[in-house]
C-alpha cells in the first residue's frame, strides 16, 4: 500500500510540474507575441519574455500578463495553448 502511494505522489509531483513548465511557457509566447506586434525585435521580445517568473520580475505584472494570455487563448484558440506556443516558435520564441 505504502508503494502505491508513493508512486501516485510522484506521478502527482511530475504532473504538476510538468503543466506549471507548460503554463510558463505559453504566458512567455503569448507576451512575445504581443511584444513582436508592438514593434519589438525578435531578440527584444525573447528578453523580455525571459523575465517573466524569475525571482527579479514583478509579480503583479506575471499575474496579469497571466491573465493577458488566458483571455488570448479563450477568445481566439478555444482555450488551448499549443497553437500559441507554436506560432510564437515559428515567429522566433525561443525559450
Amino acid at each position: 500500500m505504502f508503494y502505491v502511494l508513493l508512486t501516485v505522489a510522484v506521478i502527482g509531483v511530475l504532473f504538476f510540474r510538468s503543466n506549471t513548465k507548460r503554463g510558463r511557457t505559453f504566458v512567455r509566447a503569448t507576451e512575445y507575441l504581443m511584444h513582436l506586434n508592438c514593434g519589438s525585435s525578435a531578440d527584444e521580445a525573447n528578453l523580455f519574455a525571459s523575465h517573466l517568473f524569475t525571482k527579479h520580475s514583478n509579480p503583479d505584472y506575471d499575474q496579469k500578463a497571466l491573465t493577458r494570455a488566458a483571455n488570448l487563448s479563450r477568445s481566439e484558440f478555444n482555450g488551448k495553448q499549443l497553437p500559441i506556443i507554436q506560432l510564437a516558435q515559428e515567429k522566433g520564441f525561443s525559450l
